[in-house]
């Protein structure tokens, strides 16, 4: 195998791994639109409870919820967009490769094709070394992302789960009060 082609399959492999990571939009998009989903959930959850501690308390979680979400979409947008990414103009140099093949005596075509399979090979190299540095910066910014997303997922579970106990607690507290004012007051039925 020669440089060219060395060159040529390190450049192809960092667009694979290019493709790889935009491959991963679609489970992003869908952990964005399951935590989107929850959070309508909480915020439609949201009611005045008998404590004012514990309608402060839903507010703040719903509150740095909503605030977490946004940093996941503003993590998301920067994780796929804004790169741009040097691409092998095939055509173009194999139609400069004719030109020049072209024009020159045929006795010095074999030397100016060593030349231009160098130049070729140093595009190659040059290509995939750019490719291979946006790709560590996109896949640092896509582990960013997933690790935010994760929190927010993480701090949704939390706060659904405060809310049922808190629902559960006050429910159960009136509950107990409106049978015990029931039995000593014959029936009335106040809290």
């Amino acid at each position: 195998m020669n440089l060219l082609e060395e060159y040529k399959d390190l450049y192809y492999k960092e667009v694979e791994f290019n493709d790889r990571l935009n491959n991963k939009i679609t489970t992003c998009i869908t952990f964005l639109t399951v935590l989107g989903s929850a959070l309508i959930l909480l915020w439609t959850q949201f009611k005045n409870y008998n404590l004012c501690w514990y309608t402060i308390i839903y507010f703040i979680l719903c509150v740095v919820n909503t605030v977490m979400f946004g940093i996941c979409i503003k993590k998301f947008i920067k994780s796929y967009s804004g790169y741009k990414r040097p691409n092998f103009p095939i055509r173009e140099i194999a139609i400069q490769n004719m030109n020049v093949l072209n024009s020159v005596p045929q006795e010095r075509q074999n030397e100016i094709l060593e030349t231009l399979e160098n130049v070729m090979a140093q595009r190659f190299i040059n290509d995939a070394i750019s490719n291979r540095e946006l790709n560590k910066i996109k896949s640092n910014q896509h582990n960013k992302m997933i690790k935010m997303i994760t929190y927010t997922f993480i701090l949704t579970f939390i706060t659904f789960a405060i809310n049922i106990s808190i629902d559960y607690y006050e429910t159960k507290f009136i509950n107990d009060n409106v049978q015990q004012i029931q039995i000593q007051g014959g029936e009335i039925n106040v809290r």
